[in-house]
């Protein structure tokens, strides 16, 4: 992961990564479809592998820091934009009063509950990150 990465530069770098190849839901990332034939992405072609293919906002952001989609051992920069993004889109701000917040279990399981409402759209899940970008840099996209 480059060094000069902020946590709001791996938020808005995983919103460019969602519009550039797809955003899915109740997985971190998709490479086959139906029977386990080649998926095409928005571009077209087969993804190479996990980093081209369609995820969903914590793939994203774990493919914005240059790992995996499905990375679960978060640290650092990649911590930090998780926990902002979790606080970001979690509406009950007491639900881990108790500490939870240092659990990247509870950060990801935040995230994808969120990521994974019914009737969520892709471009809600690209403007949410921004908007957190945003917030982090004090409100300037």
């Amino acid at each position: 992961m480059a060094a000069s990465l902020t946590a709001a530069d791996i938020l808005d770098k995983a919103a460019d990564v969602i519009v550039a190849n797809g955003w899915i839901q109740d997985d971190f990332y998709l490479t086959l479809g139906i029977d386990d034939q080649p998926l095409p992405t928005k571009r077209g072609v087969q993804p190479k592998d996990s980093m081209e293919c369609p995820v969903c906002a914590g793939g994203g952001i774990n493919v914005a820091a240059d790992f995996i989609p499905d990375y679960d051992e978060p640290d650092g920069v990649l911590y930090n934009a998780l926990e902002a993004f979790a606080r970001h889109v979690e509406p009950d701000p007491e639900r881990f009063a108790d500490g939870a917040w240092t659990d990247p279990d509870e950060l990801y399981g935040v995230i994808a509950e969120w990521n994974d409402i019914y009737g969520r759209t892709a471009e809600q899940v690209v403007a949410e990150l921004r908007a957190c970008a945003a917030d982090l840099r004090g409100g300037a996209s």
